[in-house]
Order: C-alpha cells, then sequence, then structure tokens
C-alpha cells in the first residue's frame, strides 16, 4: 500500500463583521492578547476583564466584532463621551487570532478609519507604551501618537479630520 503525497487543502477561512453579541464578549475575555488585557486593565484598576468589555460597549455608539470561522479575533467600538463632544475615542480589544489576519486586519483598519472619521472630525486613543503592536497600528492607520508617556505610561494617540482653509 503506498503512501498518498498529497496534501489537504487548507479549510477555507470565512470573514464576517456583526455586532458584538454576549457570547462574543465571553469569547474575548477568555482569549484576550496578554498585550491588551494588561492594557486595559492598567487603564482601569480594580474592574474585571468582563466589566471593563461591558463598560466600552456601552458608551460606545457601535461595537462590532471580527469572526473567522465564527471565532472572535477583534472586538472595537467608538465611544463618544459627552465631555468631549465632536470627539471619538476608538478602542479595540484583540485575541491572539488577529496575528493570523494581518491583510484583513489592514483591509479593515483602512475602512473604519475611514468611517470614525465620518462620525466624528476628531479621534483621540489611550495606548500604553509597552504595547508595541497597538503603537505600530496607531501609526500605520494614520494617528499621530504622542512621544511622551504619561506617569502611568500611555501616550495619546490623535487623528483629525484636516481643516478646509477659509475661501476668501
Amino acid at each position: 500500500m503506498a503512501l498518498s503525497n498529497a496534501v489537504e487543502p487548507a479549510p477555507a477561512l470565512h470573514f464576517r463583521v456583526v455586532d458584538v453579541q454576549p457570547h462574543h464578549v465571553d469569547e474575548l475575555c477568555l482569549n484576550m492578547r496578554l498585550a491588551d488585557r494588561r492594557e486595559v486593565t492598567l487603564q482601569s484598576p480594580g474592574k474585571s476583564l468582563l466589566k471593563i468589555v461591558h463598560d466600552a460597549i456601552e458608551i460606545s455608539v457601535f461595537a462590532h466584532c471580527l469572526l473567522v470561522n465564527n471565532r472572535v479575533v477583534a472586538v472595537w467600538g467608538l465611544a463618544v463621551p459627552l465631555l468631549l463632544g465632536s470627539t471619538g475615542s476608538p478602542w479595540a480589544m484583540t485575541t491572539d487570532l488577529i496575528e493570523d489576519h494581518p491583510r484583513m486586519v489592514a483591509k479593515l483598519t483602512r475602512y473604519y478609519v475611514k468611517k470614525l472619521m465620518e462620525i466624528t472630525p476628531k479621534l483621540v486613543a489611550d495606548v500604553h507604551s509597552d504595547h508595541l503592536d497597538a503603537v505600530r497600528w496607531l501609526r500605520w492607520a494614520g494617528f499621530d501618537v504622542s512621544e511622551g508617556a504619561d506617569l502611568d505610561g500611555f501616550l495619546i494617540a490623535r487623528m483629525e479630520e484636516p481643516q478646509c482653509a477659509p475661501r476668501s
């Protein structure tokens, strides 16, 4: 009996972006990347991971989830705090699966940054200086990321819609 050298084809990947559901939050919390987990718990000391994610979703004008073959890759949204008026605060939390799909994440990033700028002309986000992947991603997405961290180690990432020059 001869052994076949045939290689099984890789299963097709099925990408979907959906509104976040409670079971997505549970899966995200169980599988959140260590750097994301560290960053969000530093931002919200004393809160459980589940509470942090629920709070982010609660104050957001939208919250979406990227699924690959029905597994959570990322959850993100846009908070527009009343105190900041026309300034939006984008946020994202990911699982390790994000590293397996850089092209899809890049494509979605470009699409959603445009959508965010349609909702609010100014975006401001906090990112921990130790979360190098997030700092690089924000810069790649077009955010200006501050050089100096605050006392807690957070940097400020900003993006503003260019203002039109007044017509004469």
